[in-house]
C-alpha cells in the first residue's frame, strides 16, 4: 500500500470513525514526515486524516528468524510460522491481494509483544504493593488503572 492510497483509506476511517481510541492505523516505518497530508481529490481533510493517524503504529519490515532453537509463546519457531502464515493464506487472494508480504507476520508479532506488555501491566497493577505505590507516584486517591499510565509514569517503567 503506497502513501497515496493510504489518504484515501484514512479518509474511509475517518467518514466511519474508526480511529483512536477504538481503531490504530498500522502503517509502514519507512514513510516519514506528515505523509498523510498532500493528495488530490481526497474526501477529508489534512486535519481529518491527521485525527486517523495519530497514535498509528509504524511497523518496520524484517525477515522472520530462521534460528529454529528460539520457539514464541504460541510455540512455533520461525520457519514454522512463516510456513503456517504462507499455508494460512494461500488461496485466499481476497484477503491480502496476490501474494502474501512479510507485513502481516510484523503485524502479528507487535500484537504479540502488545498483548504481552498489557498483561504484564495488568498483572503488575493487580498487585496491592505495586498499585499502592503507582497510586501515590500519580498523586490519586483510587485504584492505579491501565487509563492512569502515562509515557512519564516511572513506576511503569521500573
Amino acid at each position: 500500500m503506497y502513501s497515496e492510497f493510504a489518504r484515501e483509506l484514512l479518509c474511509e476511517a475517518y467518514e466511519k470513525n474508526l480511529m483512536y481510541p477504538h481503531s490504530t492505523f498500522l502503517h509502514p516505518a519507512w514513510w516519514v514526515g506528515e505523509w498523510w497530508k498532500g493528495g488530490e481529490n481526497l474526501a477529508c481533510s489534512d486535519e481529518e486524516r491527521e485525527r486517523v493517524v495519530e497514535n498509528s503504529i509504524a511497523v518496520l519490515l524484517y525477515e522472520y528468524i530462521e534460528d529454529d532453537s528460539a520457539v514464541a509463546e504460541t510455540g512455533t519457531n520461525g520457519t514454522t510460522f512463516g510456513e503456517n502464515f504462507n499455508e494460512y493464506f494461500e488461496g485466499n487472494e481476497a484477503v491480502l491481494g496476490n501474494e502474501t508480504n512479510d507485513f502481516g507476520q510484523n503485524c502479528y508479532d507487535g500484537m504479540w509483544i502488545l498483548a504481552l506488555a498489557l498483561n504484564k501491566t495488568m498483572n503488575d497493577l493487580n498487585d496491592p504493593e505495586f498499585n499502592a505505590n503507582a497510586s501515590a507516584e500519580a498523586s490519586i486517591n483510587r485504584t492505579f488503572g491501565l487509563e492512569d499510565i502515562t509515557y512519564e509514569s516511572e513506576v511503569v517503567l521500573k
